[in-house]
């Protein structure tokens, strides 16, 4: 995981300000499931997240990466192909 230094955050923060983060627990709300169990989907790297204080402190979840988790990637594509449904494999 890419840990992002304190001034890298601070650009990060001023030129994207309508992004929504979140802390671990929020997210853990969010997603209805343990915080430990949220921390080890990081871990694991099945969840993005950011740490702010040079990767030691505490973890920020984005909206758009708690969105990444819950439609795992191709989940649009089998969803557009059920909905066409006159795709044909030969």
């Amino acid at each position: 995981m890419k840990s992002i230094s304190p001034e890298e955050l601070l650009f990060h923060f001023k030129h994207f300000p309508l992004i929504k983060y979140y802390t671990l627990k929020e997210a853990a709300e969010i997603l209805r499931m343990n915080p430990e169990v949220v921390r080890k989907e990081i871990s694991s790297h099945q969840l993005g997240a950011f740490r702010k204080g040079g990767g030691r402190g505490p973890y920020l979840i984005t909206q758009k990466q708690i969105e990444a988790y819950l439609v795992p990637a191709g989940a649009e594509w089998v969803k557009h192909r059920k909905k066409g449904g006159h795709h044909r494999d030969h």
